[in-house]
C-alpha cells in the first residue's frame, strides 16, 4: 500500500501544512541567501569549456534520473557528440 499525502483542502492536509511551513521558509530563505552569495561574489562561479547538463533532484530514487541521463546520453551520441557521465557516486 503506497502512502499519499493528504488533499490540501482536507483537514489532514491543513495539518500538513501548518508542520511544514517552518521548514518550507526556512528552506526558502537559506536558498535566498545562498543565491545572493553568489550573486555578489562571496562564492566562485567555474566556467567549463564544454556544455554542462545536470539531471537530479531532492528526490531520493524513483523518479526516472537514470533514464533520463542513459536516453540524452544515447541522443547525444545520435548527433554526433562523445557525452560522458560524472556521478557523484555513494
Amino acid at each position: 500500500m503506497a502512502f499519499s499525502f493528504p488533499s490540501p483542502q482536507s483537514p489532514g492536509g491543513l495539518l500538513w501544512r501548518v508542520l511544514w511551513a517552518g521548514p518550507s521558509f526556512l528552506y526558502s530563505a537559506l536558498s535566498h541567501l545562498r543565491t545572493e552569495a553568489y550573486r555578489r561574489g562571496y562564492f566562485e562561479t567555474v566556467r567549463v569549456p564544454v556544455p554542462v547538463f545536470c539531471l537530479g533532484n531532492l528526490t531520493v530514487g524513483g523518479s526516472g534520473k537514470t533514464p533520463g541521463v542513459l536516453w540524452l546520453v544515447e541522443e547525444l551520441k545520435k548527433r554526433g557528440h562523445r557525452p560522458a557521465v560524472v556521478t557523484r557516486g555513494y
